[in-house]
């Protein structure tokens, strides 16, 4: 029902968004558009609270992390070493801050140790635990989309779930094959030279970035309640939320690497909440994204 509210209030922050946007076609808009966009966007950012949607995202995808990584470490005592796996988590330390890789890097051993058997019993379990609740953390995302939209949910549960679903799995495939792209550079050392390892890595990297874009594309199209136009490959909220994702992310890692004191704070919570504080972010700029995309389209 709560969900039910907040789209119906979204329905009227996007007329109150068109009807912003009406006169600004007629005035000064045209000679700064992209200042009174971002403006916008700003100002919707606050009234459609992202920040408590984003909170929301992240207490579902840490609910989905956990029974991932054991459905993770159960899969690769079958194919291979977790310590490779972790070498592999290593090489994301620019992107990711030191909260999240210490974090995912610590359970992949204590779930890692405590298997002695029934590896793939453990691995569907913990799968399908995961799947569920990264559906959930979808489902906020998508509650979040229909309030930046201004839209009102209309679609059945049965129709909105398989959404939610198709997205969460998608999301899981993008994870599946960053790691692949991780692994394998890894995997040629001593058979191929630096720079050709270099270069697959660069490639394989480019390759998962503008996979992201075109993801988010998607998500901002068909993730709504009602689609919005003709799909386009890239969008400006997509790759804007992209772009920035990428360098808070760094920013981000940086801040904890130097200048954090989650440690000091939380004591041994420290890398958690470091970890949760970046999940949260990012779950901001991708609904950001989406609300410039909202300020744009509304000004065609």
């Amino acid at each position: 029902m709560g969900t039910s509210l907040r789209a119906a209030g979204g329905k009227d922050q996007g007329s109150k968004r068109s009807a912003k946007a009406a006169p600004q076609r007629r005035g000064a808009r045209t000679s700064r558009p992209w200042l009174d966009i971002l403006r916008c966007t700003w100002s919707e950012f606050w009234d459609d609270q992202i920040p408590m949607i984003a909170a929301g995202v992240t207490f579902y995808t840490l609910l989905a992390l956990f029974p991932a990584i054991g459905a993770l470490v159960s899969l690769w005592g079958l194919l291979g070493n977790v310590g490779d796996a972790r070498d592999a988590l290593a090489q994301l330390s620019a992107v990711l801050p030191g909260g999240a890789l210490t974090v995912i890097s610590d359970e992949m051993m204590r779930v890692s140790a405590a298997n002695t058997g029934g590896l793939t019993l453990a691995a569907a379990g913990g799968l399908l635990l995961s799947i569920w609740s990264a559906n959930g953390a979808m489902s906020a995302i998508i509650t979040g989309l229909n309030i930046a939209y201004g839209l009102k949910e209309e679609r059945s549960f049965f129709r909105r779930t398989l959404v939610a679903l198709a997205f969460t799995l998608a999301a899981i495939l993008f994870a599946v094959a960053a790691v692949l792209v991780l692994l394998l550079p890894a995997s040629l050392h001593g058979q191929v030279g630096d720079t050709e390892i270099f270069l697959l890595r660069a490639a394989g990297m480019a390759g998962l970035f503008a996979a992201l874009l075109v993801g988010l594309s998607l998500l901002y199209h068909f993730g709504p309640a009602k689609h919005r136009g003709h799909w386009r490959l890239f969008t400006w909220g997509g790759c804007i939320a992209g772009i920035c994702w990428l360098l808070v992310s760094i920013g981000f890692s940086l801040y904890v690497a130097h200048f954090g004191s989650y440690n000091r704070t939380y004591g041994s919570l420290g890398a958690v909440i470091g970890f949760m504080t970046w999940i949260w972010i990012s779950a901001m700029v991708i609904l950001v994204g989406a609300e410039l995309n909202a300020e744009i389209e509304s000004r065609d």
